[in-house]
């Protein structure tokens, strides 16, 4: 870096030319070597760049104004879990996305239509109930879709206990619990009564495709 007593470009100017840039730092007139960044991209950046691409495409020109409403209208039903652990609603166009990116990623065409060859990742449900004679939770797929893409499980997450239910599991407080192959129910039977407990489920398959998780809260009482 050099202090430069006549800028190129003009007294206060600042900018690249040719492989220097000037600037201006402290009242002083600098000089220093342009920075050209590179960019590089790798096979696997490429092949998830086309699918976003893909599918956004098709958002605007696959489908009508009627196939759009239904995607907004299933979105309406989907409750999302922000990194600052608020929870919101998402647009259809975002539903869209997720549901048929992963879809090519399974190999199955883009669907005009949210009921349709649902991937059971994205759009089925997750319900937990507590059996106190029991003393477990049951923990039940609800709204399963099969897409026909081979074989897949399920993995359960689970955070607490905690005293109240205000109370929100930060990631980093989740333990793996379970695996399992089932598309119907799983049970959990190491819970304390009159706690709350968090669950993150979501499935996997062999192709090494990942879906969304499902967030839940139960208190066992």
């Amino acid at each position: 870096m050099a202090v430069v007593k006549a800028p190129a470009l003009s007294m206060d100017a600042s900018g690249n030319l040719g492989s220097i840039c000037y600037s201006k730092w402290k009242g002083m007139h600098i000089a220093r070597g342009a920075w050209n960044g590179t960019y590089q991209t790798s096979d696997l950046r490429e092949e998830v760049q086309d699918r976003v691409a893909t599918v956004a495409r098709a958002w605007s020109g696959t489908l009508n104004s009627s196939d759009r409403l239904r995607w907004n209208d299933v979105a309406k039903t989907q409750v999302r879990v922000s990194r600052g652990m608020s929870t919101y609603i998402p647009c259809g166009y975002q539903v869209f996305l997720e549901v048929n990116i992963l879809r090519l990623r399974l190999g199955v065409p883009i669907s005009k239509s949210p009921f349709e060859g649902r991937p059971e990742a994205m759009l089925g449900e997750v319900e937990l109930t507590y059996d106190m004679p029991l003393g477990e939770v049951k923990i039940d797929l609800t709204e399963v879709y099969d897409p026909g893409t081979g074989d897949y499980y399920i993995d359960v997450f689970r955070a607490g206990p905690f005293e109240n239910a205000g109370r929100h599991a930060i990631s980093g407080e989740y333990r793996f619990l379970k695996k399992w192959d089932s598309l119907s129910s799983g049970f959990d039977n190491t819970v304390i009564a009159l706690r709350y407990y968090w669950y993150k489920v979501r499935w996997l398959w062999e192709k090494g495709a990942t879906g969304n998780f499902f967030e839940r809260q139960v208190y066992t009482v």
